[in-house]
C-alpha cells in the first residue's frame, strides 16, 4: 500500500498554467479532459493573485508514470532547450546515495532519468553522461537499476560514468563561502556540458531536505573530501555543508534541474526515512526555484533550508516562493514528517577581519544560533583554501548552552598554549552547534579571518 498523508492543491500565491503536454506523452480523450479540468479548477483556486511578471518557473507533472511525468512537468516549464544541445555533451548528476529502488524513497528513479536522456538525443546531443560518485562505485549503478543505460543507445552515446574513476581538476571559488578552491571531476567542467541534476524529493538530517543544489554534493570525490574514513564528505561538512553546497553550484552552475518526487521520502532522510508516494516530478531551469516549489509539496517552511536563503543573498535563485510561476499540472503538498536536525548556525561575523595579536590586537565574532538553541563551540582552525580537512589551533568557547539569537565573541590571536598565532596567514573560524549532549549531531559555519 503506498502511504499517503493529509494533501491539499497547492496555488494561492503562486501563478499556475496548464502544461503543453509533449506529442510522446499519449493520453486518451478521458485523460486529456481530466488534466485540463484540473488546470482550470487550480486557475479559479488561486483567484487574482498573480504575479504580474514571474521571474521563475517551475514545471509539474503528476502521474504514477516517472517516464511520462518527467516529459509532463520539463513541458510544463517549459525552459528546456531544445535549440542549445546539439553537438554538446549533457551530464546528468542523479541522487544514488546508496544501492537501493527509486521506490525506497532514497535514489532518482532511472525512468525519470531515461526521459532526460531522450529529450537530449532527441535534440542531438553528442552524448549524454549519466555521473554519479557514491563509494561504492561503477555497482551502484546496477544496484538502482540504471544496468540497462550500458547498452541503451546502438551508437553508443549513453554512458555510465563513475566519477570515483576520473581525473580532477582544482577550480578556484570567486568569494567562496566555504572553499577558495575545490577539486571536481574534470568531465563535468568542460565548456560543452549541459548540466542537469536529478535529485530526490527527500528530507535530509543535516540539510532538512536534500534536493537539486544538495544532490550536487556527490560531484567532489569521497577519496579527497572524505576524511576519516567516513562515507560521507566529512570535510565539507566541517567548512559549513550549506556553505559547501553554495560554493559547489557557484562552480559547477545546474542548467537544469529535475526532482523525482515519484516516490518521495519523509523521516530521518536521506538513507533511513520512510518512502511516500507522490506521484510527482518537479523540473524548471533555475535550481534553487525548483528546490523551493518541493519545499511547498513537502509542506517545509521556506527558510528552514539554509543553503537557498544563501542562494538568494547571492542572487542565484528566488528568496521565497513569490517570484514563481508553478506550471503544468496542479502541485500537491502534504505535511512531510522531518527529522531530527541541529540549529542552524549562521557564518560567523567577524570584525576586524584583518588584526595583528602580536600588537595586542584582537577581534569580534558575532553570530546566530537558530531555535530552538542548543550547544555551540568556536574554534580557531588552520586551513588551506582548497584542504578538506580543518586543523584546530584554539578554542575560543567550549560547548556551551546558548539560546536561539545573536550572540558575541572575541579572539586575541593567541593558540591553545598562549602564543600569537603565526603571521601573515588566514584562519578558519568554525562555529559548531547541536541540540544537547544526546544529539551529538553537528551544523558547522565557518568564516575567515586573517593575521598580519
Amino acid at each position: 500500500m503506498r502511504p499517503r498523508g493529509p494533501e491539499t492543491t497547492f496555488t494561492a500565491g503562486v501563478a499556475c498554467r496548464p502544461a503543453l503536454v509533449p506529442a510522446m506523452i499519449r493520453t486518451n480523450r478521458r485523460e486529456f479532459m481530466q488534466q485540463v479540468g484540473a488546470g482550470l479548477a487550480a486557475l479559479a483556486y488561486r483567484g487574482r493573485r498573480e504575479p504580474a511578471s514571474p521571474a521563475y518557473v517551475v514545471g509539474i507533472g503528476r502521474r504514477p508514470d516517472p517516464y511520462l511525468a518527467t516529459l509532463a512537468a520539463i513541458s510544463g516549464c517549459g525552459q528546456w532547450p531544445s535549440s542549445a544541445l546539439s553537438g554538446r555533451t549533457v551530464v546528468i548528476k542523479p541522487n544514488l546515495a546508496i544501492g537501493s529502488p527509486a521506490t525506497s524513497g532514497i535514489t532518482t528513479d532511472p525512468e525519470v532519468v531515461r526521459a532526460v536522456v531522450d529529450l537530449a538525443l532527441a535534440e542531438g546531443a553528442a552524448q549524454v553522461l549519466i555521473a554519479e560518485g557514491g563509494p561504492w562505485g561503477a555497482a551502484l549503478f546496477a544496484d538502482c537499476g540504471y544496468g540497462f543505460f550500458d547498452s541503451y543507445d546502438a551508437q553508443g552515446r549513453v554512458r555510465l560514468l563513475d566519477l570515483n574513476l576520473v581525473a580532477e581538476s582544482l577550480v578556484p571559488v570567486p568569494e567562496g563561502m566555504a572553499y577558495g578552491n575545490l577539486y571536481l571531476p574534470e568531465a563535468v567542467l568542460a565548456e560543452d556540458v549541459f548540466f542537469v541534476s536529478a535529485g530526490k524529493m527527500k528530507t535530509h538530517f543535516h540539510t532538512v531536505a536534500s534536493l537539486a543544489m544538495k544532490n550536487l554534493l556527490g560531484l567532489p570525490l569521497l577519496s579527497r573530501y572524505g576524511i576519516r574514513g567516513s562515507t560521507v564528505r566529512a570535510g565539507m561538512h566541517e567548512r559549513g555543508i550549506h556553505q559547501a553546497i553554495v560554493d559547489l553550484n557557484r562552480v559547477r552552475p545546474v542548467h537544469f534541474a529535475v526532482i523525482d518526487g515519484i516516490w518521495a521520502m519523509e523521516g530521518k532522510g536521506p538513507t533511513q526515512g520512510t518512502a511516500v508516494s507522490m506521484d510527482t516530478v518537479v523540473a524548471g531551469a533555475n535550481a534553487p526555484a525548483v528546490d523551493r516549489v518541493c519545499l511547498q509539496a513537502m509542506g517545509i517552511a521556506q527558510g528552514m533550508v539554509h543553503h537557498l536563503n544563501l542562494a538568494a543573498r547571492l542572487g542565484m535563485g528566488p528568496a521565497d516562493l513569490s517570484d514563481i510561476e508553478v506550471a503544468g499540472d496542479p502541485l500537491i503538498s502534504r505535511s512531510f514528517v522531518l527529522p531530527e536536525t541541529p540549529p542552524i548556525v549562521s557564518m560567523p561575523w567577524i570584525h576586524p577581519r584583518v588584526f595583528s595579536p602580536e600588537t595586542g590586537q584582537s577581534t569580534n565574532i558575532l553570530y546566530w544560533l537558530g531555535p530552538p538553541g542548543g550547544l555551540c563551540s568556536i574554534r580557531i582552525a588552520l586551513a588551506s583554501p582548497d584542504a578538506a580537512a580543518l586543523t584546530p589551533i584554539r578554542t575560543v568557547q567550549a560547548w556551551t548552552g546558548m539560546s536561539s539569537g545573536v550572540h558575541f565573541a572575541r579572539w586575541d590571536g593567541l593558540d591553545d598554549s598562549g602564543r600569537p598565532v603565526p603571521g601573515p596567514g588566514t584562519y578558519a573560524v568554525q562555529l559548531r552547534a547541536m541540540r544537547d549532549l544526546a544529539h551529538r549531531q553537528e551544523m558547522d559555519a565557518v568564516s575567515w579571518v586573517t593575521v598580519r
